[in-house]
Order: C-alpha cells, then sequence, then structure tokens
C-alpha cells in the first residue's frame, strides 16, 4: 500500500469514526432526555434538549420532550413544544394521543387522531384506549370495528373495555374472534370470569394456556380466593413457579377475608420480604379482631410505610374508640411529610364527628376542600354526623313528628339529620370563615325541627346564621331567631 493511500484510508476512518462519535451523542442525548422525563424530572430533561445545538435534534429528540412534558402532567408545554417542532412523524403523533390519553385528555386527543394525515396501528389503538379509559366503551367500538387493521395489543384493550363494562359475554366474542391470542388476553378473561365468579371458565382457560406468566397464575389464584374456594387458592399458589408481591398478598386476602387469622398469619411470617400491602391487610385485620396492640407493633416496626399504612392505623384507631390517638397519628402523619389522600382525611373526619370537635374538623375540611374532594357526598354524610354529636352534647332532642314515613325513632331521627338545611350549615360551619354569617337559601318553608337545631347551632358555635326559606328570612343568633318561633 502506497503513502497516499494509507492516507485517504485514515482520512475515511476518521470521517466513520466522528460520525460514528455524533450518531452515539445524539442517541445518548434523547435517551437522557427519556429518563429525566420518566422520572419527573422535567427541568433538566429540558436543559439537556435545550444544550443540544439545533441541527443536531432530531425528530426523536423533540419526540422524547414532548413525551418528558405530557409524563409531568404539563399538556399545555408539551403541545407549545409539538407545534415549534421543524418536523414530525407518525411517531411525533401518536406521541401526542397517548400522553392526551394518559392526561385524560381524550377530546384532545380525538382532535389530533382526526388531524393525523397518515395512521398506522398504534395511532388508532391508543385511540381506542383512550375511550375506554375514559369509559367511553361504545366510542371505543366504533373506532375498534373501523380500524384497517388490528394487532394482538388493539384486540386485548378493546376486550378488556368490555370487561371494565361487565359485558363478559361480549368479550368473549370478541375474545373467540381474535386470530392470535397472547397470554394477557387470556389472562384479562380469566380476570372476567373470576370478577362474576364463573371460576370453572377461568381454570378451563387457564389449563389450555401452554405458557403463563406470573400475572396469569396470581389472577387464578387470587379468583379463587376472593370466591371464598382458599384451599384450592392455596394448592394454586404452592405449586407456583414464581411468585411475587401481588401473588402472595392475594393469598394473604385470601385468608384475612374468610376470618382464617392464624393461617393468615402463618402465610404473612413466611414471606420472604414483608411487602408494605401485605402489612397494610395485616394491621388492618388485627384490628378489626380486636389485636390492636399487635397491629401497632407491626406498624411500628415497618421501616417503609404507604398511605394505605396510615389509613389503616387510623382506622384501628377510629374503630376501637382511641379517637384522640387517631388524631395524633394523623398530625404525625402529615408532619412526616405523608400525601394525604381521601381515605385518610374521610377516616379522620369520621374521628372529629365522633369526638363533635368542630375545630379539628374545619381543619380536616380545609385539606378536604385543597386536595378538591369536598363535594364527595359521604363527606357531606359525615360532616351531618359531626354536626349531630355537637347538637347532642348541647342538649338538641330531634322531633320525630317532622318525618312523614312510618318508620321507627331511630329510622326518622337519621332521616332528620339529613335535612338539607342541616347539611348546609354543617358545610357553612367548616367552610365560611370565622366572624363572617352563613347565609342557606331554601325553596320551602323550613321545618320545625332544624329550626330549632339551628337555634341551637348558632348558639353551640357561636356563629350567625341567616336562612332564607319560602316565607321569609330567619336571623338566627344567641339561640335565638328573629322570627321568634312564628313563620
Amino acid at each position: 500500500m502506497n503513502m497516499f493511500c494509507a492516507h485517504r484510508l485514515h482520512y475515511r476512518y476518521a470521517n466513520l469514526r466522528c460520525c460514528m462519535v455524533q450518531v452515539k451523542s445524539l442517541c445518548s442525548n434523547t435517551s437522557t432526555i427519556s429518563h429525566y422525563g420518566r422520572n419527573g424530572d422535567i427541568d433538566n430533561a429540558r436543559k439537556v434538549f435545550d444544550n443540544t445545538p439545533l441541527s443536531h435534534k432530531t425528530i426523536a429528540s423533540w419526540n422524547s420532550m414532548v413525551a418528558a412534558y405530557f409524563e409531568s402532567h404539563r399538556p399545555h408545554d408539551a403541545v407549545l413544544l409539538f407545534d415549534q417542532m421543524p418536523q414530525r412523524n407518525t411517531v411525533s403523533f401518536n406521541g401526542m394521543i397517548s400522553g392526551y390519553v394518559k392526561n385524560g385528555m381524550v377530546a384532545e386527543a380525538r382532535k389530533v387522531f382526526d388531524s393525523m394525515p397518515e395512521r398506522n396501528v398504534v395511532s388508532w389503538t391508543s385511540m381506542v384506549r383512550g375511550y375506554v379509559q375514559e369509559g367511553m366503551v361504545e366510542e371505543a367500538e366504533r373506532l375498534f370495528w373501523e380500524m384497517p387493521h388490528r394487532n394482538v395489543v388493539s384486540w386485548t384493550v378493546m376486550i378488556g373495555g368490555l370487561l371494565k363494562e361487565s359485558r363478559l359475554d361480549d368479550a368473549k366474542k370478541l375474545f373467540d374472534m381474535m386470530p392470535v391470542k397472547d397470554v394477557v388476553a387470556v389472562t384479562n378473561m380469566i380476570s372476567g370470569y373470576c370478577q362474576v365468579g364463573r371460576l370453572d371458565e377461568a381454570r378451563e382457560l387457564f389449563d389450555e394456556l401452554p405458557k403463563r406468566n406470573v400475572v396469569t397464575w396470581t389472577t387464578m389464584v387470587s379468583g379463587y380466593a376472593k370466591n371464598g374456594r382458599v384451599d384450592v387458592a392455596r394448592k394454586l399458589f404452592e405449586v407456583m413457579p414464581e411468585k411475587n408481591e401481588v401473588s402472595w398478598t392475594a393469598m394473604l386476602m385470601g385468608y384475612t377475608h374468610s376470618g382464617r387469622m392464624k393461617e393468615a398469619f402463618e402465610l404473612f411470617e413466611a414471606m420472604p420480604v414483608k411487602w408494605v400491602a401485605a402489612c397494610n391487610e395485616m394491621i388492618m385485620q388485627f384490628g378489626l379482631t380486636g389485636e390492636v396492640n399487635r397491629a401497632k407493633m407491626l406498624f411500628e416496626g415497618m421501616k417503609e410505610r404507604d398511605e394505605g399504612t396510615w389509613n389503616a392505623m387510623i382506622k384501628v384507631c377510629e374503630r376501637k374508640g382511641s379517637e384522640v390517638e387517631a388524631l395524633d397519628l394523623f398530625a404525625r402523619m402529615q408532619r412526616e411529610g405523608v400525601a394525604l389522600n381521601f381515605p385518610s382525611l374521610i377516616s379522620v373526619l369520621s374521628v372529629c364527628a365522633s369526638l363533635a370537635s368542630l375545630d379539628h374538623g374545619r381543619q380536616v375540611h380545609a385539606r378536604l376542600v385543597r386536595s378538591e374532594f369536598d363535594q364527595d357526598l359521604y363527606v357531606a354524610s359525615v360532616l351531618i354526623t359531626m354536626l349531630g354529636g355537637i347538637l347532642r352534647e348541647a342538649g338538641y332532642c330531634p322531633d320525630g313528628t317532622f318525618v312523614l314515613h312510618d318508620v321507627d325513632e331511630e329510622e326518622k331521627t337519621h332521616s332528620l339529620g339529613y335535612h338539607s338545611e342541616k347539611l348546609a350549615v354543617a358545610y357553612g360551619l367548616l367552610k365560611v370563615p370565622e366572624g363572617m354569617p352563613i347565609r342557606v337559601m331554601k325553596n320551602l318553608r323550613v321545618c320545625g325541627d332544624c329550626h330549632s337545631a339551628i337555634k341551637l347551632i348558632a348558639k353551640v358555635t357561636g356563629r350567625e346564621i341567616i336562612v332564607r326559606d319560602a316565607n321569609r328570612f330567619h336571623h338566627f343568633k344567641d339561640g335565638y331567631c328573629s322570627c321568634k318561633d312564628f313563620w
């Protein structure tokens, strides 16, 4: 080889190596953006994206950054970036559909779907999945049958939607039409049969499946356990080739929900890892069977807890009548920065109702409002219970003559508690700031029992309550009404 050829070969090799380094760098940047996006670190994802020169940004880079915004529940930013993309491909549009679906924005997803210049099976399946996810199964069906091509995922998503609506027979018809059945589709059908107690048909599908995964085994074990066939579940559990957290917890719950606590505890002790979900179940069941100290020991001994752990322990305290202890746990939960969810807030609000503690109830209700749970009907029910406790302490006695139904006194008392005036006042006590009057408007005449109760509420709480009924305004203050009991 002469010197000229050697130089030329070296030059070509150097160029090739440079191109390979550039490609590797671009792939690395895109992967880094995706990694940050999946882990919720949107700021670092954007830094990597912005630091990549425009000439080096591929469609994949843009797609990854758009996906990162959707992962962080920032669809508005995702749309802004999508609109700036110099080039888009089908993957870009599919990413928008998938992102909208993940954020529950199915109408926006459909607009993107309809605007696509070209769709593939992923586009169609993502849109069907969106409708299923939002409970719009009829829309999903219409779109499913319009699909020019379907793959196993498309079929499985649609079957899952029908099962979600408890349309088991329709799901079975679709399942029978599937050209190729994978383990996910079969497992879905097994789950559907188990949910309605058709265990023999579920087992038949299970036995026919040539290859089963841990989800399939767990679904069958859970199906038996939930339908009270715990011994059959245990036999299947024992021959499972592989068990995971869900498998162990499903078997454990089979025992606890059948009242077989001795066997439940033995299984719990045999667990290779004391998973949080299993511990939560044992705490709740210890509480139900009166073994509160064992529940406490397990709770305090846990290295890791989730919201369910705290909810279970608060519920145990509430049920055994340790309301103050439950409130202490709630305070500790907040100090430790645990995310407050609906069950924990409701449990504590129930405790406040038992204690007839308006101050604590107001604090918990403020949390419910911030968490957007305050419109729930159960919240209203607990508010009434709390108000009833406050009134009983003040000497209130419900007047059953204002209930027209032919029911016993206990039923009458319960019915009176849910009159709309009382519910509105209870809500106002928690929602309206101190010093401000609580105003209630009603299009019918206020009943005598509510009138007496509201006078007492005004006295006990020191609040001014103004009620407008069909006849007049009632100004309640210090235990008196401006109507002087004539209305």
